[in-house]
């Protein structure tokens, strides 16, 4: 089997605090093997000059838009990437520096099509640990987040991509639509990818936990969120 070369897709919109922690973890990794493209939003803050002060020590494509979504920007990133392994990451995440070495272990063991890892909260309030130990338990073979997912390019194109008419469980869905066109996908223990909890500090642990169970259900049992859910995700805007 050839060398498994990565392109990781960041879709990214103001996201100075947390970007440089991510694009830090990336220059670290034991792995190298991998280019980095990041598609931006037209952010207003200090994004682009923070990934640009990681040229010389990362492969790097930006990418910029005015179409602000993030469906589109993980889809623009995809098509300006030149690897068969997509790797697609949030800008808030924190992955380990074996986190490539580790994922590429696992996929010269257990070939497949398209996966995600178990998600651990970047935070010490017990009910999160609680509910994402519950997740990744009983949930996560079919209700993924957007933290991180990996897919073949080949399988990417073929199935069109992330649904960029979807403001929430388009994670979900383009996993469900690769089941469903056959292809195979599952989910490693490890890596882990932590991930930050902002938006659920933001909006209140219960609100976000009752939307997260309600429209997770929903893409979990039927395969994506119906169209008239009135779902305001306001990507970017969560410090």
């Amino acid at each position: 089997m050839s060398p498994v070369k990565f392109s990781i897709c960041i879709p990214v919109l103001n996201e100075e605090h947390y970007i440089g922690i991510l694009l830090e973890a990336l220059s670290r990794q034991t792995y190298k093997n991998f280019e980095v493209v990041i598609a931006d939003g037209n952010s207003e803050d200090k994004t682009i000059e923070i990934v640009k002060s990681f040229k010389t020590r990362l492969s790097i494509t930006v990418i910029r838009t005015t179409v602000r979504g993030v469906s589109h920007e993980r889809n623009l990133a995809a098509h300006n990437s030149k690897e068969e392994h997509l790797l697609f990451l949030d800008a808030d995440t924190k992955i380990n520096d074996d986190f490539l070495e580790q994922l590429v272990f696992c996929l010269l063991e257990h070939p497949v099509d398209t996966a995600t890892c178990w998600n651990k909260p970047l935070s010490k309030n017990l009910v999160d640990k609680i509910a994402f130990n519950a997740y990744n338990s009983l949930f996560l073979s079919k209700a993924v987040t957007g933290t991180c997912i990996y897919s073949k390019r080949s399988v990417f194109k073929k199935i069109g991509g992330f649904n960029e008419t979807m403001q929430y469980g388009e994670d979900n869905e383009i996993i469900n639509r690769a089941r469903k066109s056959g292809y195979s996908f599952t989910v490693f223990k490890k890596p882990i990818v932590f991930f930050s909890t902002r938006r659920m500090e933001k909006e209140g642990r219960l609100k976000f936990y009752a939307r997260a169970i309600f429209w997770g259900g929903c893409a979990y049992i039927f395969g994506r969120v119906p169209k008239k859910a009135r779902i305001k995700y306001e990507f970017g805007k969560h410090i």
